[in-house]
């Protein structure tokens, strides 16, 4: 199986998202990737909607914070620093 760059940075970020926190691994790929509503999430996770709502909002931001880090250490040509433009956050890449 071929992958492209964005698989790569994909299973990075994923892997440090878990890394970094565990609630936040399992809200966003059971609401981004697996496409599960979020009142579900929250009875599984054992939180309210409201408590979901902010743990998807810190891990977003997060995710947001690490794609750009990780773009802008890893690019080769500088395409961010000259544009500014960054790809939107893994998560919204999920399916």
């Amino acid at each position: 199986v071929v992958r492209g760059l964005g698989d790569v940075y994909k299973r990075q970020i994923l892997d440090a998202l878990y890394e970094e926190n565990e609630n936040w691994y399992e809200a966003i790929t059971m609401v981004y990737c697996l496409e599960r509503k979020q009142k579900d999430v929250a009875e599984s996770m054992g939180i309210s909607i409201q408590a979901l709502t902010g743990v998807l909002y810190r891990a977003r931001k997060w995710v947001k914070y690490i794609t750009i880090l990780m773009i802008t250490q890893n690019s080769t040509d500088g395409y961010v620093k000259k544009t500014g433009v960054v790809p939107a956050p893994v998560f919204e890449q999920c399916k």
